[in-house]
């Protein structure tokens, strides 16, 4: 009766450590492969290659990756090492738009980049009232400025002589939401336009019947509106 105990307290033993053993194998296993230790995408742990397709507002912008030029919106790089990667998209006159974008094995990476313009007083200022104004002198062909609403709240007055006779046509074109107003000598009032131009542009034709001087007084939609444009003018029969 003694040796079968005994035999029974070994083989117990003998089970409790093979379930120790087990116990230890399959916390070693889930420790190993926890979810919660995926590691981080870098260019040393990864191989391969993806693409990046970079599109921008306005078109035709510059593209830079890892600060090697690569061409012109709407572009598509491809053979790019897999891992992340610094992209920068320029375009004059408007703020740079950078990022980065991770590229992954056999991927193509989609980058739509909107660039801000860059906004700051012009070269005509100051012209911000009627006594202070800048001249043009309209001509039978198109001339233009470049302009700019800046700050907020900024208006643009411009004074021509018109003669009797000839049509004039004023118009704007950019990104810009303008404004424009006509007024005779007297700062009395003749006619306006907004959005007769090309999307928010203004476009403004207007017969003189009264050789004299006259004002055009330029300004943003709202008192917050900044942002550049171009002015056109000329006269025709």
């Amino acid at each position: 009766m003694k040796m079968l105990s005994i035999r029974k307290n070994k083989t117990n033993l003998v089970k409790f450590t093979l379930l120790g053993v087990s116990f230890l194998l399959l916390f070693s296993c889930e420790s190993r492969f926890s979810p919660f230790t995926k590691p981080k995408l870098t260019k040393s742990t990864v191989s391969g290659s993806g693409n990046i397709n970079v599109t921008s507002t306005p078109n035709f912008a510059s593209v830079y990756l890892d600060d090697s030029y690569k061409g012109s919106t709407p572009l598509t790089i491809y053979g790019v090492e897999v891992g992340p990667h610094d992209l920068k998209v320029t375009y004059t006159g408007y703020n740079n738009y950078t990022t980065t974008c991770d590229v992954y094995n056999n991927q193509t990476t989609y980058v739509s980049a909107t660039l801000v313009q860059t906004v700051t007083s012009d070269t005509y200022e100051p012209d911000n009232s009627f006594s202070q104004y800048k001249t043009i002198s309209p001509a039978s062909y198109s001339q233009s400025q470049n302009r700019s609403l800046y700050p907020g709240g900024d208006y643009d007055y411009i004074r021509f002589y018109g003669y009797s006779g000839r049509t004039y046509t004023f118009y704007s074109t950019g990104n810009t939401d303008t404004r424009i107003t006509l007024y005779n000598s007297a700062q009395s009032f003749i006619t306006s336009d907004d959005d007769s131009g090309d999307g928010s542009n203004f476009r403004l034709q207007w017969n003189c019947t009264s050789s004299g001087y006259y004002y055009l007084v330029i300004r943003g939609y709202s008192s917050s509106t900044t942002g550049n444009y171009t002015f056109y003018y000329y006269y025709s029969y």
